[in-house]
């Protein structure tokens, strides 16, 4: 469970859910965050799509410290 409004956002176009042929997830929204589910007809299908996911987490959560550290120093005008 990731407990964050904004990453949301990130994963809206796949809250119903995302198919190819080997593996599918979906992402649920819960009373304590996101639950993502996913299923793999093979270990590399399901090695596949989880690296992806944890790519996108990793960049949101980059994006996000980058953010906060330039608005605590004070953003353009600072």
């Amino acid at each position: 469970m990731v407990p964050d409004q904004d990453l949301e956002l990130v994963f809206k176009p796949e809250f119903k859910s995302f198919k190819n042929d080997r593996a599918t997830y979906s992402v649920e929204k819960t009373s304590q965050g996101l639950k993502i589910s996913v299923k793999a007809k093979d270990f590399t299908a399901f090695k596949t799509v989880m690296l992806s996911i944890l790519k996108l987490l990793e960049m949101f959560f980059k994006t996000k410290a980058l953010i906060e550290d330039f608005n605590k120093e004070g953003g353009i005008h600072g």
